[in-house]
């Protein structure tokens, strides 16, 4: 049992060193306005879907970032999870 609890606080961790790094690094500033703009149908893009699957979807949003979606696969399905999991909101969109 405490392997598994020292595994999900790793987990943990992990996702939010993923959130400081999205919310925090110049490299996603127009990734996160996307996500501002439309944080309520990415959201239901994702309920949809799985957090990998949405984002093609997401991509279409903004033909101008669908590149930029596609570069930061893992960041974003990892924001995607946790938006999925209820551990992110537009609240904590920097």
């Amino acid at each position: 049992m405490e392997a598994i609890d020292e595994f999900n606080k790793q987990l943990e961790k992990n996702l939010r060193k993923d959130i400081d790094e999205f919310n925090n690094n110049p490299e996603y500033e127009k990734l996160r306005e996307l996500y501002k703009q439309h944080f309520s149908d990415i959201e239901v893009l994702i309920a949809r879907a799985d957090q990998r699957i949405a984002l093609e979807d997401i991509s279409k949003l903004n033909p101008d970032l669908t590149k930029a979606v596609w570069d930061n696969f893992y960041i974003l399905k990892e924001i995607n999870k946790a938006i999925s999991n209820r551990q992110f909101f537009l609240k904590d969109l920097k």
